[in-house]
């Protein structure tokens, strides 16, 4: 069996005997890689500061474990739990102990591999809360070391060169080590090289290099914290890695790479940063094939099987609503609206299990029967965008329309045949984490995220422009090994990287288009080149809503707390209003009279144009899957109302549907979904689509 020194890893021979040399100045422990069918009696590992004398043999028991032989067993993945020993947030220990109980008394895991920040803070009072928290776990629980957990040393100003990894060591014991089951291979290894003294770091890029090595032959799982780069994958691309499992953005995504798959979870504690519920994966290997499921933690009781939308008492007599139809889909449905093109519905789809169910889908808006379906490299995030046959220069096919996935890839559908048109790749695929929805006007397409902007041509894809907002970059520490030789290197992280994930899409208005960009502000672009013309400064996150053009202007979530309205020429200020005590507001609607705004605490409220009085407030009910950014249990809305004649339709996180009077507030109808709906009906031709998270779609008749 294998036996390392955090850099080398040797065999055992005759007798388990193993030789291996330890230098304290770069390895900190020594550990035994647990073969199948045996587990380590105590710990796997020893730390290297009390080590016996060098000459002095150090031993590792293992009993005889048969349920580590067995080729089919499945194991979830944790990330980003955050735990704190304090009570009052979302993540602390008292609050979670129920949650990792239930969570995995559910089914039968043979293990958890927990992949970083399991704490907040770093301090030894919430790493040690947290080794409580998951004594609570009927399996063993594999963890690993993330820049949270290092966070107390590094805010100390502690020099680098002693390392911020002590905290959680002292606690959880090695960083990075692996381990066989069931004819795998298990990696679990910290790749946040910046937190590691330089000596440790080096020893750490080469035992992944020599730990793949010595278990060549078998298919491996590798655990990291952080986005895998395309160079880093590229290392490990020749080796026996099938798949790579991480946290850290706080949000979901699925793609292959070179033969690799690559699986993005959302947080253990609270909502992810795209909505995406607080979720675990589960993970299968059965008949030597790897599945995965994307398991949301359901924080109130919910029927994921409800056979169709169910009126609720408090409608009027004759209310606005008549049920058609409605089916399920056999995918999730979130952020991606419904969008009604000639008779036709077309979705956006998302797989969040890799099962390849991903693309978009075309429904008779009469019946809901199929016309078509077309699969996508991967998850697209948000609503398609349609053209009619004549902005396509095109006789040979109808309406047109345009996906982009979450990697990037962006995609023209003929809506007649569903024939795929074409297909390119903005800068930075498959690296992109793109949530936002292009844009079509006038021959082009618009897409894109913070991390750049392209226009392409509608009839055929090829690229007219591309645009990156300046921004400041900095530089992060990182090693690999050239040969047997580390290479340092900085890589630049640029503040323009789209991995915090954006659901706000760029805004057309007449030959500006405007973008919203996280963490800087509003852009405006000169539509036929993709010349910058005007930059608006503001405090804005990657949680806003779409920003939405109104009477000459567009409005937008401003600095936290307040709403603003920009000139789309000049990106002037005309005005900005604080209107709500939440960081940010969760959804966007308005009308000429009107503007409507849902925040993170269940309100939605209508305000004068200028926000200058408030109307009304009519309260949602409370999350039935925890999808508020960093929280648990709020009440919630996520999408932006929808203006219906005189009504004003509400999406809400507590599985139901409001039709409110849009000048009083007061209910007129109420349909129970049972799932979160979480993407933004769409209103066409007399006609209310809508879609739950579960993946039931209903079609109702307006007949108010």
């Amino acid at each position: 069996m294998a036996v390392s020194n955090g850099e080398a890893v040797v065999r055992t021979g005759g007798g388990g005997r193993y030789r291996l040399d330890v230098d304290p100045a770069r390895h900190r422990f020594v550990f035994v890689v647990a073969p199948d069918g045996a587990a380590p009696v105590g710990s796997f590992y020893r730390p290297v500061a009390s080590l016996p004398e060098p000459a002095v043999g150090v031993d590792f028991e293992l009993d005889r474990a048969d349920q580590r032989k067995r080729r089919n067993f499945m194991f979830a993945q944790f990330t980003d739990i955050h735990a704190v020993a304090e009570g009052g947030w979302p993540s602390s220990t008292g609050i979670l102990g129920n949650d990792v109980r239930k969570t995995l008394s559910e089914w039968d895991p043979a293990f958890v591999v927990a992949t970083g920040d399991l704490t907040k803070n770093g301090d030894l009072a919430s790493l040690k809360a947290y080794r409580r928290l998951m004594r609570a776990a009927p399996c063993p629980v594999f963890n690993m070391f993330a820049a949270h957990d290092g966070a107390e040393e590094q805010r100390a100003q502690k020099p680098i060169a002693e390392g911020w990894t002590r905290n959680y060591e002292s606690i959880l014991g090695p960083t990075y080590y692996s381990f066989d089951w069931g004819g795998r291979h298990f990696v679990v290894f910290a790749d946040e090289d910046q937190l590691f003294a330089p000596p440790e770091a080096e020893a750490k890029a080469r035992w992944l290099r020599n730990d793949l090595k010595a278990h060549q032959g078998r298919p491996t799982v590798l655990f990291i914290h952080v986005p895998p780069s395309a160079d880093f994958l590229d290392t490990v691309a020749d080796t026996d890695v099938i798949a790579v499992f991480f946290g850290h953005w706080h949000a979901s995504k699925v793609y292959s790479y070179r033969g690799i798959e690559i699986f993005a979870t959302p947080p253990f504690s609270f909502g992810g940063i795209d909505k995406s519920p607080r979720s675990y994966r589960r993970v299968s290997i059965r008949q030597g094939l790897l599945t995965t499921e994307l398991v949301a933690i359901r924080s109130r009781r919910s029927n994921p099987a409800l056979p169709a939308p169910r009126r609720r008492s408090g409608a009027v007599k004759k209310p606005p609503l008549r049920l058609l139809w409605s089916r399920h889909l056999e995918t999730k449905l979130h952020r991606a609206a419904p969008v009604v093109c000639n008779e036709k519905i077309l979705l956006a789809l998302s797989d969040e299990d890799g099962k390849g169910r991903q693309g978009v889908l075309c429904l008779s808006l009469e019946t809901g029967q199929l016309c078509w379906r077309r699969r996508t490299d991967t998850s697209v995030k948000n609503a398609v965008a349609v053209s009619s046959s004549s902005q396509a220069s095109t006789e040979n096919y109808g309406d047109l329309a345009v996906a982009v996935s979450v990697t990037g890839r962006l995609s023209a559908f003929d809506t007649r045949s569903g024939q795929t048109l074409w297909e390119t790749d903005l800068h930075g695929h498959p690296n992109r984490w793109i949530y936002t929805s292009p844009v079509v006007a006038d021959n082009v397409v618009y897409a894109g995220g913070k991390a750049g902007y392209g226009a392409y041509n509608l009839a055929d894809g090829k690229s007219l422009w591309y645009y990156e907002p300046s921004s400041l970059r900095t530089l992060q520490r990182r090693v690999r090994m050239v040969g047997d030789e580390p290479l340092w290197y900085y890589e630049a992280i640029d503040r323009r990287s789209d991995h915090l994930p954006c659901s706000a899409s760029p805004v057309v208005i007449q030959d500006t288009i405007v973008l919203f960009v996280q963490r800087t502000g509003m852009i405006g672009l000169e539509r036929a080149s993709g010349q910058e013309r005007w930059r608006r400064q503001m405090d804005v996150e990657y949680k806003y809503p779409q920003p939405v053009a109104v009477d000459g202007g567009i409005l937008s979530g401003g600095d936290p707390g307040k709403l603003a309205k920009l000139d789309p020429k000049t990106g002037q200020l005309l005005w900005q209003r604080h209107i709500t005590e939440d960081e940010f507001i969760s959804g966007l609607g308005a009308s000429r009279n009107d503007v409507f705004v849902i925040t993170p605490s269940g309100d939605c409220r209508a305000y004068s144009p200028t926000c200058r009085r408030l109307k009304w407030c009519f309260e949602l009910g409370r999350e039935l899957l925890d999808t508020t950014p960093y929280r648990q249990g709020f009440r919630s809305g996520i999408v932006g109302p929808v203006v219906l004649d005189e009504f004003l339709v509400i999406s809400a996180e507590d599985g139901h549907l409001y039709v409110v009077d849009r000048r009083t507030g007061m209910l007129k109808d109420r349909w129970w979904f049972g799932s979160p709906i979480s993407a933004a009906p769409c209103a066409e031709g007399g006609r209310l689509i809508v879609t739950s998270f579960d993946g039931l779609l209903a079609c109702f008749e307006v007949v108010g």
